[in-house]
């Protein structure tokens, strides 16, 4: 008896102890079972946001170097980590190229104790990119054409955007809208596309070649039509329907053998 209670003595100094004494009725022997845990320390939750934040700020400063200014804020609340007792390190875990510019990003942060894979933590948080953007300074219509004077440069928060491409002054130069584009709206290079070389029920100059018989003409154009593509055409005085090819700005051609 003496022996054994040297003995949980002795784990106490070390370790934490939890003992539970079950008394045997008419014996004089008592039963002891002793379970001993590690020692734990705790380890804070401003300190991984910490290390999530200036690793999400270093990839998207890495990938986006035109980025004006970045802000990074945590999204919801974590606790203090209770960890065993020892060499406590956390790592992030890479991001997949490209993912790290949205607006709400989920850092891993693994921790590891003594070399040790001890727990996993993820860490949400908040992010806004600013950069000069084109932004439309009044409502565009689909197909309508583009210029500078509807459009003004400004700095804008595009983490929405992800990896869209986005418009510069340069892209406006020979497109159109191709979808509606809202006042105020940060314009992406897929809202836009060239212009067409030929504009439906724009009138368009025609040329007939037959062997050696040239004429020309006009018609309305049913359809709109790049260089190279065949297009429906509408003889104005008669409504009769004929095919061209497109060849230039408002210009087709119809070769009859």
């Amino acid at each position: 008896m003496i022996e054994r209670t040297a003995c949980a003595l002795l784990l106490l100094s070390t370790a934490v102890i939890a003992a539970e004494r079950d008394a045997v009725v008419g014996a004089d022997a008592a039963r002891t079972r002793v379970s001993v845990q590690p020692r734990q320390e705790s380890y804070a939750a401003s300190a991984l946001i910490g290390i999530a934040r200036e690793y999400l700020l270093r990839q998207l400063r890495e990938e986006r170097p035109a980025l004006a200014r970045i802000e990074v804020e945590p999204v919801g609340e974590i606790a203090d980590l209770r960890v065993p007792s020892g060499d406590v390190t956390v790592r992030p875990r890479p991001i997949r190229a490209g993912s790290a510019m949205s607006k709400r990003v989920c850092v891993w942060l693994d921790v590891n104790v003594n070399g040790k894979l001890e727990r996993s933590v993820p860490v949400w948080l908040a992010v806004k990119a600013y950069a000069p953007a084109l932004v439309a300074k009044r409502a565009i219509k689909p197909r309508e054409k583009t210029g500078l004077g509807s459009f003004a440069v400004e700095e804008r928060d595009v983490a929405e955007f992800g990896n869209a491409a986005l418009a510069t002054d340069g892209d406006l130069i020979d497109k159109r809208a191709r979808t509606f584009i809202p006042a105020g709206a940060v314009v992406r290079i897929k809202d836009l596309e060239r212009n067409p070389s030929v504009l439906a029920e724009e009138m368009v100059d025609v040329r007939v070649l037959a062997g050696p018989i040239f004429i020309e003409t006009q018609a309305v154009a049913e359809q709109d039509g790049y260089i190279g593509d065949r297009v429906r055409m509408r003889n104005p005085t008669t409504a009769s329907i004929f095919t061209a090819r497109v060849v230039g700005e408002k210009a087709v051609v119809v070769t009859e053998r």
